[in-house]
């Protein structure tokens, strides 16, 4: 499994975002679905395909909701970075493959005075969100019906047809078409998540983030640093104790302000060492009365970096 997508999985499997994530979507943010109402379901599932031969696929998180003391629904979220116009596939394969387990699925019963393995009664509805977060919008279809490649002719025949083809809606949730106010519905750090995408889309690379504590911080710097593809998220999950990490002592602009730090100590390092570069060469072609123009004027001092290859 790619590295992007345990990271994904692992920070959305925690019961607190998963909750927030389904509460800020369905419910507007009322915490109708409470962390500890859900319980962790096997993701695998397995078919035959042309082959003949077993194949087994796995959704992304996969939890069951015991609300209002009931098991009340089989809860989805698959995650997606780039646009999908296959996703309707793929979701009601998913869909379709937990309702069949739920046929197969038995308990045991005391049947006569002998107990027995039998079939359970239970059925469940199963609800999938995907969660798209992706520089670009989100620009295909979320209906089956649309996804028929070639496309369905637009004819008398097709109009009687589509009474008969069972057409499947799947619900995508672009999160940066979101805006600020939006994600003020969420409340777990997946909210900071949302934020980077909403203002990503908005090509808002520098902002300045509050002081809201993280609670996953390893969860959610491991995410950050697959979704942006920058590794420094990764160097600052060193920087912080474990009594900060489990006390809520590590914050957003925390995280900033050390990125920031760093590129400036970098910056300085690298531009030491661009002017070291420089003063040698100006010294092997006697050029060394040129050294106070070049300590004191920048525009100059790029003109030799170009004219010497220095880099």
């Amino acid at each position: 499994m790619a590295e992007k997508d345990i990271a994904e999985k692992n920070f959305m499997a925690l019961e607190d975002v998963f909750a927030d994530v389904y509460n800020g979507l369905l419910f507007n943010g009322e915490e109708v679905i409470k962390p500890d109402d859900l319980e962790d379901v096997r993701g695998f599932s397995q078919y035959k395909a042309d082959d003949s031969k077993l194949h087994e696929q796995e959704r992304d998180v996969l939890k069951l909701w015991k609300g209002h003391g009931i098991n009340l629904a089989f809860m989805g979220i698959e995650n997606q970075t780039n646009p999908n116009r296959d996703m309707p596939f793929r979701v009601i394969g998913y869909d379709g493959a937990k309702y069949r387990s739920q046929l197969l699925e038995k308990e045991t019963k005391c049947v006569d005075d002998e107990e027995k393995q039998v079939y359970k009664k239970e059925r469940y509805p199963v609800v999938t969100v995907v969660l798209y977060m992706g520089k670009d919008k989100w620009n295909y279809s979320n209906n089956l019906i649309d996804c028929f490649n070639p496309k369905l002719p637009d004819d008398d025949i097709t109009s009687v047809m589509k009474e008969y083809i069972s057409d499947y809606k799947i619900n995508v949730f672009d999160i940066g078409d979101m805006s600020l106010e939006d994600i003020e519905v969420f409340k777990s750090d997946f909210k900071m998540i949302a934020e980077h995408f909403v203002r990503l889309r908005n090509n808002e690379q520098d902002y300045e983030p509050d002081n809201r504590s993280i609670q996953h911080v390893d969860e959610f710097l491991k995410l950050m640093s697959v979704l942006t593809g920058d590794t420094e998220f990764l160097e600052q999950k060193n920087a912080y104790s474990a009594e900060e990490k489990e006390g809520g002592k590590v914050a957003m602009d925390r995280i900033m302000e050390y990125r920031y730090n760093k590129g400036v100590v970098e910056g300085e390092t690298r531009g030491e060492d661009l002017i070291t570069s420089l003063i040698k060469k100006l010294k092997e072609n006697n050029r060394i009365n040129e050294l106070d123009r070049v300590l004191n004027e920048p525009e100059y001092r790029k003109e030799l970096y170009k004219e010497y290859g220095i880099k």
